[in-house]
């Protein structure tokens, strides 16, 4: 008995088991490459499936700060604050937005909290020394400048040279 229909059923399979997954990998390789052009849109999506993930928050912030969205990011850094107070590494992260936004004042309160909480923090000395220098305040720069590379900060040259001239 000749079954005519399995040979064109076959072929309709063959070509539906190949076009799904090339379909689905260029779907796939589609949307990857807009979250890779577009980080913010990617953690947003991400951040609604887990809201309260730390995880998702700290790379929402940081797509936001890198994207120059600096108020965003200071909003979702502070929210991580609320339910995390104890962690010294946002305010670190938070006083550094608020260096580029040439707050100093606020970067310094931020930088003290996170060195009461952790005085080793090498990023949260080196902020500090940055936010004094813009303050004017070359010896508290200075002193927190060495408290930097003491606890293992590779502080920036420009820095460096910039405190040369108020070094005794």
């Amino acid at each position: 008995m000749k079954f005519p229909s399995i040979g064109k059923h076959f072929k309709r399979a063959i070509v539906i088991l190949t076009v799904i997954p090339i379909g689905i990998c260029l779907y796939i390789a589609v949307k990857w490459n807009f979250y890779r052009q577009n980080p913010v849109a990617f953690y947003e999506n991400r951040l609604k499936s887990a809201p309260e993930s730390v995880k998702a928050n700290s790379d929402m912030a940081a797509a936001y700060e890198n994207a120059g969205m600096h108020d965003k990011a200071i909003s979702a850094y502070n929210r991580m604050v609320m339910q995390n107070p104890d962690h010294p590494d946002l305010y670190v992260n938070l006083a550094a937005i608020q260096i580029r936004k040439r707050n100093p004042e606020s970067a310094v309160a931020l930088c003290e909290k996170a060195i009461a909480l952790e005085p080793g923090n090498a990023t949260a000395h080196n902020n500090l020394a940055v936010a004094y220098y813009l303050q004017g305040d070359y010896e508290l720069a200075i002193e927190h400048c060495d408290l930097a590379v003491k606890y293992g900060y590779k502080v920036k040259p420009e820095l460096i040279e910039l405190l040369k001239p108020y070094r005794e």
